[in-house]
């Protein structure tokens, strides 16, 4: 199986040692799981997914207990009315791990809408509520903040994110600043967007966004996840 573009990595909290990726626009809606050296262990077909633009993924709480959310969220030219959400309950892999192809229970959809027009986003996160997050990438407008309730699933019409605020990130794509990912800590007190030369940490508490302060900034080197 060949990972090109490699999107991002999610660990589940579940199984020890096992990562969740997938690949974006112009592939199959499959994610992939693998373990900490990069090998395959499952792959499960999305049931009733499209791939238009896939560039997020996380874990998040719901009815089934460990779901994994996928983010059809890419937009490059900034020009989709609304953007869509996936959500199946997290695969139990076999034992031991067979690598191959496997249905996914049918999956969940949450048609997206930013209150202020299209932004392209390839960053989302879900704090232990269930609420999902958006962090724009700030190709054409500055990095922002929306989140939906995990209340919102179960829509049937599109639902309007809610900006929540606006990050001191001055765009830059040259100098590494569009947001490629995001994520939050177990504990929920913490999290941070994932840039091309850096990421950012920001104090929290549940329920709550991260503040507009965010003084933790620690040079990392460029990874799969921090993609321009």
């Amino acid at each position: 199986m060949r990972f090109l573009p490699l999107a991002l990595a999610a660990a589940s909290r579940r199984q020890p040692g096992v990562i969740w990726t997938l690949n974006d626009s112009g592939n199959p809606p499959w994610v992939y799981a693998v373990d900490t050296a990069g090998r395959t262990l499952e792959v499960y077909a999305v049931r009733g997914a499209q791939n238009f633009d896939w560039e997020s993924l996380t874990i998040a709480p719901c009815p089934a207990g460990s779901c994994l959310l996928v983010g059809d969220t890419g937009d490059n030219p900034e020009r989709r009315a609304s953007v869509t959400l996936y959500r199946i309950p997290e695969p139990t892999l076999p034992t031991p791990p067979t690598g191959t192809m496997t249905p996914s229970a049918p999956a969940e959809s949450l048609v997206v809408r930013y209150p202020d027009g299209a932004h392209d986003n390839e960053a989302i996160y879900a704090d232990s509520l269930g609420t999902v997050y958006f962090v724009t990438k700030g190709r054409s407008t500055g990095i922002l903040l929306f989140r939906v309730p995990a209340a919102a699933w179960g829509s049937t019409g599109p639902v309007t994110a809610e900006l929540v605020d606006t990050l001191p990130i001055v765009p830059d794509m040259h100098a590494g600043r569009w947001v490629t990912d995001a994520a939050i800590s177990p504990d929920g007190r913490r999290s941070a967007p994932t840039r091309r030369s850096f990421s950012s940490a920001s104090a929290r508490t549940a329920g709550s966004p991260p503040t507009t302060d965010w003084p933790a900034r620690s040079a990392r080197p460029w990874s799969p996840r921090a993609r321009v």
